[in-house]
């Protein structure tokens, strides 16, 4: 960046909610999506917006070219990358000392070219709006590769504080103490630049890990790519492109992904993917990457599935014939016997004439679960897996066939095998309620109207007495 420039920064990058998006074009994305190689079309013609890729020194027309040698700098001329405002990389803590420490800051020019100088624009200063400017450089570049080191002389552009005045030279190390002592010192980007006078011919920069190249020719325009088919176990997912150039060719990578966790899918290449066991639970994307002669690469992704379920299955038998097997059973699959709380289940016990949901939390990779219920067991049914949960219905029929007292809820996942345990309790049958007391009722008039009839008839004898 030339000094004194002004220069507009634009809005931050973006990434999808569901995955990750991919980079810009060149652009070295805080998430991780680094895309190294940089084209022709890649790099603007003037820092008029200064994110990205650009030609950094004003009135620099035709000052760089990108050839199959590399990027071409004629006279007074720099090819910047400038960060978004929002992913500046800070000074601070020595955390950029580090990288330089390591190696990761370099540039290589072609041996019969003049050397180049690399370039890092830094704001600093207490005033974060009207921050302080300098360019760091390296003091005496030479033709081939460069590896900054805090040890190496470098200069400063402008004047840092009282330490440095404009143009002075030190280690790198010291210059870069000196500007995190001035406080919020920030880089703005970094490239290479040609003095005047001089053509250097870069073939490669290496920054903060990653290494970029130059190429010639247009990155390609991407089109999109958008998954077909049901995101059930055994079906099959199709990557279908719409919008790419003619001619193109793509290569394939599908992956499985969960809210906090994910990546790609062994094998998983072909324009096709069949869904597997493996991916219940999961959303299924898929990435690729559009080829084309005298074109740069381009990448789209999908927007992935639905989660994957799996068709439900006959029940499975019983785990174990009785309860006497039961313990040892669930000990081998790693399960106890939980509270009834454990599955929304009252802690008293259930009535056999009322029906119950239980909702059991349940993170394997299952659909479906069947239930059985001990001592003797008897079998629930089987049972969708609902947003994390185990959906078992205890039905009054199911009870009611049950004796009174403390039971086991078993529930094995129809995919995974895996098993859970619930303890339930279960209250005495009531005695049958209804006509019944109409009974006793009946009897008791019947057993006055012959108390009368006897009071009646006894009269009558003294009388006639």
């Amino acid at each position: 960046m030339a000094a004194g420039v002004g220069f507009t920064m634009i809005g931050g990058m973006a990434v999808a909610a569901a995955a990750p998006a991919y980079a810009a074009p060149g652009t070295p994305d805080p998430f991780g999506y680094t895309v190294s190689e940089v084209y022709a079309s890649d790099i603007a013609p003037d820092e008029s917006v200064y994110t990205g890729w650009h030609q950094g020194h004003p009135g620099a027309v035709n000052a760089h070219e990108v050839t199959a040698d590399g990027l071409v700098l004629t006279g007074k001329s720099q090819v910047i990358y400038g960060y978004d405002e929002s992913v500046r990389p800070s000074i601070e803590y020595r955390l950029f000392m580090n990288s330089v420490d390591r190696g990761e800051v370099s540039w290589t020019s072609t041996s019969d070219s003049d050397p180049a100088y690399f370039q890092i624009p830094v704001f600093f200063g207490q005033d974060v709006a009207a921050p302080n400017f300098t360019t760091l450089r390296p003091a005496a570049p030479t033709s081939g590769q460069n590896i900054a080191s805090l040890d190496q002389q470098w200069v400063t552009s402008r004047a840092i504080g009282s330490a440095y005045a404009a143009d002075a030279t030190d280690a790198l190390g010291e210059l870069l103490s000196a500007l995190i002592a001035e406080q919020n010192a920030e880089i703005l980007g970094f490239g290479v630049f040609a003095d005047e006078g001089q053509q250097s011919t870069v073939t490669g920069i290496g920054w903060l890990g990653t290494d970029y190249t130059f190429h010639p020719g247009e990155r390609m325009i991407p089109g999109t790519v958008s998954i077909a088919g049901q995101a059930k176990v055994g079906s099959t997912l199709t990557a279908e492109v719409a919008d790419w150039p003619a001619g193109a060719t793509f290569t394939y990578q599908w992956y499985r992904a969960q809210e906090n966790m994910g990546g790609p899918i062994d094998g998983a290449t072909g324009a096709t993917y069949t869904v597997t066991a493996d991916d219940i639970g999961f959303f299924i994307g898929v990435d690729i990457t559009g080829h084309k002669a005298g074109y740069g690469d381009a990448q789209a992704r999908a927007d992935v599935t639905a989660k994957v379920t799996a068709p439900v299955k006959p029940a499975a038998p019983a785990p174990v014939a009785n309860s006497t097997d039961l313990a040892a059973f669930l000990s081998s699959n790693g399960a106890t016997v939980q509270q009834p709380s454990a599955a929304g289940l009252p802690s008293s016990p259930l009535s056999p004439s009322q029906a119950y949901t239980a909702t059991l939390p349940w993170t394997e990779a299952d659909s479906w679960v069947d239930v059985y219920i001990y001592s003797t067991p008897v079998f629930v049914g089987t049972f969708p897996i609902v947003n994390g949960q185990a959906q078992i219905v205890l039905s009054a029929s199911v009870l009611s066939a049950l004796d009174a007292g403390t039971h086991t809820l078993v529930v094995t996942g129809q995919s995974s095998g895996a098993v859970q345990a619930v303890s339930v309790s279960l209250a005495r049958m009531l005695a049958a309620t209804g006509a019944a007391p109409a009974l006793p009722l009946a009897a008791s008039a019947a057993l006055l109207l012959l108390g009368t009839a006897l009071v009646v008839l006894r009269r009558a004898r003294l009388k006639a007495a």
